[in-house]
């Protein structure tokens, strides 16, 4: 997108640009990511995904064959819309080259909640196994406003044919004159 101003008549700003910008999504919101190619492993991600790293440690989409092609002794072999059964895609965190012990995010696209809602619903799968898992992290941000909700210490699972598993959080955003006092 490109901008500039009109000021008044024979008063126009020269443009300014490009610009680029994401449009939030509403809820109910879902990500399966059946429609991401596998192999993604930096950005631009589709559908407004993105992550902070191209290198270890980084997110990289992956299709469940049953193998696990690029990441081994660790993760899932399955996606768990089909488990136990090849198919499917999932994003995962790589870290096989190594890590400096810095985190690695990987961002939702924005969701725009209606402020009517005082309390939404947050449900997600997630796999963690390895023998160096450290932890992983879930965060809402809220209007620039970080909060943890869920943290995970650890390999989860004990197995890389495991089932994910799922966890469903309620989260009550802050009010409007709370989130003035932060």
């Amino acid at each position: 997108m490109y901008f500039r101003s009109i000021c008044g008549t024979n008063d126009t700003s020269s443009w300014s640009g490009p610009f680029t910008f994401n449009t939030s999504y509403g809820i109910p919101y879902l990500q399966d990511f059946e429609s991401f190619n596998a192999g993604i492993t930096g950005n631009p991600w589709p559908e407004g995904w993105s992550s902070t790293t191209t290198a270890d440690p980084n997110w990289e989409s992956e299709d469940a064959s049953g193998n696990n092609e690029n990441s081994f002794g660790t993760g899932p072999l399955y996606d768990h819309t089909l488990f136990p059964n090849a198919g499917g895609t999932y994003v995962y965190m790589e870290t096989s080259g190594g890590t400096t012990g810095d985190s690695a995010d990987f961002v939702s696209p924005p969701i725009y909640i209606d402020t009517s809602f005082s309390t939404v619903e947050l449900s997600y799968w997630y796999f963690n196994f390895g023998t160096e898992v450290d932890r992983m992290e879930v965060i809402v941000d809220t209007n620039g406003v970080e909060e943890v909700i869920a943290t995970y210490i650890g390999s989860q699972q004990t197995t890389q044919a495991d089932e994910w598993f799922q966890d469903c959080l309620l989260y009550t955003s802050p009010s409007p004159r709370d989130r003035q006092k932060s």
